[in-house]
């Protein structure tokens, strides 16, 4: 990219396949990672077949949860809407858990405190009917470590919540 000693000389065309490249540079820092791919060769002379390992997928997911903590809800799919409430009285037990909520696939719509403190045992509440032998509603029971004879079907009300998860004291050891 010579040009003698002028700077524009320099600067690739618009339509260079660099000039992304050269823009984001020019942006500020810039960090590129490499998925940390695993890989197998079925024959020694044949080329690695590249895939994504446990790992690879759990490095994955940390990355998107670090850049999306709180992913918004698509219209074409719906994630079940979860209201996490304290029961324990102390905050930072129930914003542990909103990880382990989002990671299981529900979406955090409200978050505050529950009616009571000093609530024992987690509590899992249903909204809608439907959602009762739900995958996806199941696996954030699931991931709580909730007790599932405790689960019920809450009443309902305002069409913001699928799901009330009360954190109770059982979650501090967590």
């Amino acid at each position: 990219m010579g040009g003698g000693g002028d700077p524009e000389a320099a600067v690739p065309p618009a339509d260079s396949p660099l000039a992304p490249f050269l823009r984001a540079l020019g942006a500020g820092t810039t960090v590129v990672e490499v998925v940390p791919f695993e890989s197998i060769a079925s024959d020694p002379g044949a080329a690695p077949v590249q895939f994504l390992g446990a790992e690879s997928r759990a490095w994955l997911r940390a990355e998107a949860l670090e850049l999306a903590p709180w992913p918004q809800q698509p219209e074409s799919f719906l994630r079940p809407r979860v209201q996490l409430l304290d029961g324990t009285g102390d905050p930072a037990i129930r914003d542990g858990l909103a990880d382990a909520v989002v990671a299981a696939g529900g979406v955090i719509t409200v978050i505050g405190n529950a009616d009571a403190f000093g609530v024992e045992a987690t509590q899992f509440a249903y909204h809608r009917e439907e959602l009762v032998n739900d995958p996806i509603t199941n696996s954030i029971a699931i991931e709580l470590g909730v007790d599932m004879a405790l689960i019920e079907l809450g009443e309902s009300g305002a069409d913001v919540v699928d799901i009330t998860v009360t954190v109770g004291l059982d979650q501090a050891a967590r």
